[in-house]
């Protein structure tokens, strides 16, 4: 047999499907991206397997469920496709031969559509940084279609906040990351105050892996929403709505306080840019928004900062837009209508974060 050109050398991470040995694998190319390989059939091979080359976030949606394997192999965002030798891997090494299948050919490489990664028989080991749960809210009384929506946008836009303020904060976070979602939370108050597109920016600019999606509904009452998510920004939703319940007047008191000196300065709707952060006025809202932080308690004045570019305006103004979608989630459980469920998050002391 002729010898096979190596073009690519992966690094093998662990099996995705055994069964009477490895049927799926997932390997590392050299600059970091996935690779998804599944055993074929293919002359001149001992144990040949068929490769697509993905991105991080491609493969973390699959992981996710937003697709089959079928799609994740057919559709591989990066358009790189290999066969090799499992029999040849040495010290972990995979030796691969890039080839370029027409239709026809990947087509018979291809498994059947409907295997998920929930069909896997070995655990995926390297989860995102945190715990990843299902928080499950209970739901009753009468709904209609724009109050339901209401509802699930205070989750997701607080979801997409606290989520971003904690990957920011882990040092252990991909560089990459942490610069994208510091720029999602700087560019929406460049030009003044644009809350609703912050909370979008930042949603979007999270990676795939940490971003919130719809588990499950049953829409009668009483029924049910199921949340897949990050296990602390989950958490934290819990403890803002629980010290709301508690607390409303304190910190009614002091939403209030920082929003007029904001208003009596005209700031409310001051581009972020055409702020002076060195100024008697920027201490003062340092002041009041620190404290404010303080009494909400799931938003660290320190961080808001550092993400802000030590900007106290537009820390401000993200926490006083937090607080009004806090208030208005809330109300629904004010109103009767919605409950955290005791089979909510699985693991909640594991969700804490560290104090």
């Amino acid at each position: 047999m002729a010898r096979r050109k190596i073009e690519t050398i992966a690094k093998f991470e662990q099996i995705l499907i055994y069964v009477d040995g490895p049927q799926l694998i997932l390997l590392e190319s050299p600059t970091k991206t996935k690779i998804v390989a599944i055993a074929v059939n293919e002359k001149g091979f001992t144990n040949p397997f068929f490769a697509s080359e993905v991105s991080r976030d491609q493969f973390a949606e699959y992981i996710a469920e937003k697709f089959d394997l079928r799609y994740l192999l057919s559709r591989a965002n990066l358009k790189r496709y290999f066969l090799f030798d499992y029999d040849d891997m040495r010290d972990g090494l995979v030796e691969m031969q890039h080839i370029r299948p027409n239709e026809q050919r990947r087509d018979r490489y291809l498994p059947e559509s409907g295997l998920f990664a929930r069909d896997h028989t070995e655990e995926f080991s390297h989860k995102p940084n945190g715990a990843f749960t299902t928080e499950i809210y209970s739901i009753d009384g009468s709904w209609d279609l724009p109050e339901f929506s209401k509802f699930y946008g205070q989750v997701s836009d607080l979801y997409a906040l606290l989520n971003s303020v904690e990957l920011y904060a882990d040092e252990q976070e991909e560089l990459i990351n942490r610069r994208r979602v510091q720029q999602a939370f700087i560019k929406p108050f460049r030009g003044g105050s644009s809350y609703v597109s912050m909370f979008d920016i930042l949603a979007a600019a999270q990676p795939r892996g940490h971003r919130l999606h719809v588990g499950g509904i049953e829409y009668h009452s009483p029924g049910y929403v199921e949340i897949r998510g990050r296990a602390n920004a989950f958490f934290e939703i819990r403890e803002l709505v629980n010290r709301l319940d508690g607390n409303r007047e304190n910190l009614d008191k002091g939403y209030r306080r920082l929003r007029k000196l904001l208003s009596e300065n005209k700031l409310l709707k001051r581009a972020s840019d055409k702020f002076d952060k060195k100024s008697d006025l920027a201490r003062d809202i340092t002041v009041e928004g620190r404290e404010f932080a303080k009494s909400l308690g799931a938003f660290r004045w320190g961080v808001l900062m550092r993400m802000s570019g030590r900007n106290p305006l537009i820390a401000a103004k993200v926490l006083l837009s937090a607080y009004r979608r806090i208030i208005r989630l809330q109300d629904f459980f004010a109103q009767g209508r919605v409950a955290f469920s005791s089979e909510g998050i699985a693991n909640e002391e594991s969700a804490r974060p560290a104090t």
